[in-house]
């Protein structure tokens, strides 16, 4: 009996190198599975980029729905500010802003206590120092306590320009179209004939704001229906501004 020779290993198939060498990769056959060799990396770590160097970016129409929802995303307050921007803006082609004649001289005060008006009485005065503003109640002569017929709001601003620019803004909340009114200020606006006496009455005189209007609580022969409109009142207050005196 021959010894027995010692089991030699199997030779590998043909295909397959049994030790390759990173610098050589096996080749791909329809045998053997495919393979996936990862880039090199470099020193520091970090493999080296793609082929061609650039990122991928996003392609153009993907890019546009991202601005689209980006300005969708604004801030409420924004968006309400672009929309109340634009309301005072249709105001001012609407009253011919551009139009008004040039605004006259500052008033160093309103001395709203010295307005006479016939047939009323002073009533109750509230002063606000922080706006600059003062209003006063008229009511019947020998009312007192009862309900005012008139309240007549003078706000003094620091310049002409931003008394119009106020003036803009209320004419911008009234709910109906004022109609020109002459001599009652630089430019003045009032409720429209087609609608009666007038209830309300909007100016300018230098930095002074005016506002007269009928008190909601104001009785029938008050409003209309033969009651006479609240322009007197209007006329009285832009004389009263007219004297006052003229600020340096």
């Amino acid at each position: 009996m021959s010894a027995r020779e010692p089991a030699r290993p199997a030779t590998p198939p043909a295909d397959v190198d049994p030790d390759p060498s990173p610098e050589e990769a096996p080749p791909v056959t329809a045998a053997s599975p495919t393979r996936r060799r990862l880039p090199a990396t470099d020193r520091s770590g970090h493999r080296p980029p793609a082929a061609g160097g650039a990122r991928r970016r996003a392609p153009a129409p993907a890019l546009a729905l991202l601005l689209a929802l980006a300005g969708l995303a604004a801030p409420p307050t924004a968006r309400a500010q672009d929309g109340a921007d634009a309301r005072v803006a249709a105001t001012a082609e609407a009253y011919g802003f551009a139009r008004w004649p040039a605004p006259g001289p500052r008033r160093a005060k309103a001395p709203l206590l010295a307005l006479a008006v016939p047939g009323l009485e002073h009533g109750r005065l509230a002063v606000d120092p922080e706006r600059g503003e003062a209003t006063l109640e008229l009511v019947r002569p020998g009312g007192e306590g009862g309900a005012p017929i008139a309240v007549v709001t003078l706000r003094r601003l620091d310049t002409a320009e931003a008394a119009r620019k106020a003036l803009l803004a209320r004419l911008t909340s009234v709910q109906v179209r004022l109609a020109p009114l002459e001599g009652a200020g630089e430019v003045a606006f009032a409720t429209p004939p087609a609608l009666g006496p007038a209830t309300l009455v909007l100016a300018v005189r230098g930095n002074v704001l005016v506002e007269v209007r009928r008190a909601g609580d104001a009785g029938p022969a008050d409003r209309g229906a033969g009651g006479a409109g609240v322009e007197p009142i209007a006329l009285a207050v832009d004389a009263l501004l007219r004297a006052a005196p003229v600020a340096a």
